[in-house]
């Protein structure tokens, strides 16, 4: 079985964030950098799939979109959605 820990968070000069991963599968790992737009095109591929999880992605936030708390926060919130999926 996969596992994925998001590990942190930065914000790129180019005014997104970007969260990194290590994936972990059958004894070996990766190191992976995914935008939440990412997140996004996964959610709406697996719902396009009619997979499902019990758990929403984290809501967009323009306005705070580089606070860090929101960054905290969605963070936590997407390793729930990424733990969901496996």
């Amino acid at each position: 079985m996969a596992h994925v820990d998001i590990q942190k968070y930065s914000s790129h000069p180019d005014g997104y964030t970007e969260y990194f991963m290590i994936v972990s599968f059958l004894g070996q790992q990766w190191s992976v950098k995914k935008r939440f737009s990412d997140f996004v095109d996964l959610d709406s591929y697996m719902k396009q799939k009619r997979i499902t999880i019990p758990v929403e992605l984290p809501a967009r936030n323009w306005w705070q979109r580089f606070d860090p708390f929101v960054l905290q926060q969605r963070q936590k919130e997407l390793q729930v959605c990424i733990v969901a999926y496996y």
